[in-house]
């Protein structure tokens, strides 16, 4: 048998530091004697930040000689439900949740709980935080708190602000309310939220925000993702010079993945929010790897939120 140890080292050490964490006593830990076998499902397993934070997972596993099941659930409910029974079925010891539904997943975190598999959610935390022993992601607030500021530093004259919504997703939906947050009584005026859960209704529903609302001159996307589309839909309808596109996404420092710090540098996206996904799989393994060892976690575990503009360009490069 191997020991395993609940710290990876000084990496946490600086990751937690960076966010404002405080770390718990890592000099008293007790070795894991068995092989793990960790469970990893998030909303979209095709999406980038699932991806990088997945790579990490994988990686800290594979070089403690540990094993890391995975299920795609497609930004679909019930899949994720039936995946989670499946990895449960496949003998997990721990779960990494990346939600697709805050509410509707709780049936699956029931099960993890009769079969006493500890879950620690990543990006969006679950509506019952009862059934989880820790939550890790990036300040989705104050990623919206950053978007909201920089629409009032370039529009203090006033805006119309269109913007799409996910209701499932937490993180999408506290990045709303810190836009409205900092918004509330500016010149600048939200005339259309519209509602979005499932990838086949984004296209109309961005469609519908620029035909139905032509005042709107501001728009902001809530991920990678939504805000180039916004920016392909704000082209088509030749509206370019007329619409000042925000996003909120991720930094991958990577030249393949890193579309949003490309597009604030080519100009089609005025300024973005980010945060690290591959924070969230650093993360995600080393306290998996405390609470296997017997630790007690925190319940939150935030990540650094930015702003990408014009202005500070210079500080975000790209790994060719």
């Amino acid at each position: 048998m191997r020991k395993k140890w609940g710290s990876l080292g000084i990496g946490l050490c600086l990751v937690l530091s960076l966010s404002g964490c405080t770390l718990f006593n890592m000099d008293k830990e007790t070795p894991i004697e068995e092989p793990v076998t960790f469970g990893f499902t998030g909303m979209d397993l095709t999406d980038p930040a699932y991806r990088a934070a997945l790579a990490e997972v994988q990686s800290a596993a594979e070089a403690n000689g540990d094993a890391v099941i995975t299920f795609d659930p497609q930004l679909d409910n019930d899949r994720q439900i039936e995946g989670i029974k499946q990895m449960l079925d496949q003998g997990i010891d721990l779960l990494f949740l990346g939600p697709v539904d805050v509410d509707g997943i709780l049936p699956a975190l029931k099960a993890c709980r009769e079969a006493q598999v500890p879950v620690i959610c990543f990006d969006s935390q679950v509506s019952d935080s009862e059934y989880t022993a820790a939550f890790i992601g990036g300040d989705n607030y104050q990623l919206g708190v950053l978007i909201g500021e920089q629409i009032l530093k370039d529009h203090p004259e006033g805006g119309k602000l269109g913007m799409l919504n996910n209701p499932l997703a937490r993180s999408v939906t506290s990045r709303v309310q810190g836009i409205l947050d900092t918004l509330e009584g500016s010149a600048v005026e939200v005339v259309a939220s519209a509602e979005v859960t499932l990838y086949e209704e984004v296209l109309p529903a961005a469609e519908t925000l620029l035909s139905e609302y032509p005042k709107i001159n501001i728009l902001w996307g809530f991920n990678d993702d939504i805000t180039l589309l916004m920016h392909s839909l704000v082209l088509a309808a030749g509206r370019q010079d007329r619409i000042s596109l925000y996003g909120t996404g991720s930094l991958y420092h990577d030249a393949g993945t890193d579309i949003l710090l490309q597009a604030v540098e080519k100009g089609f996206v005025r300024a973005a929010s980010v945060q690290s996904p591959a924070q969230w799989g650093v993360l995600l393994q080393q306290l998996g790897y405390q609470l296997l060892s017997g630790k007690t976690l925190k319940a939150e575990y935030l990540t650094d939120s930015q702003i990408i503009n014009q202005d500070n360009l210079d500080n975000y490069e790209t790994e060719e």
